[in-house]
């Protein structure tokens, strides 16, 4: 979530985190912390066994994540 949202990455989630977090589009975090889930993975020397399913894992935490997000408000 800190590398997400662009604090320090010190594994402690207080207030600096808090705060970035609320200023982030909860959209772009999303899939911002996606890609560095995606980026660990492949860097784990048992990618290339359990990649695809580590990947697909990914890929539907995220559509599940953005499917629980509000709907936009309508314009007028």
């Amino acid at each position: 979530l800190q590398q997400a949202v662009g604090t320090a990455v010190d594994g402690e989630i207080g207030p600096l985190t808090l705060a970035a977090a609320t200023r982030v589009d909860a959209a772009t975090a999303l899939t911002r912390y996606a890609d560095i889930r995606r980026q660990r993975y492949r860097a784990l020397p048992h990618f290339w066994r359990f990649g695809r399913g580590w990947l697909r894992r990914v890929d539907a935490t995220l559509a599940f994540a953005r499917r629980q997000m509000p709907a936009a408000a309508p314009t007028n």
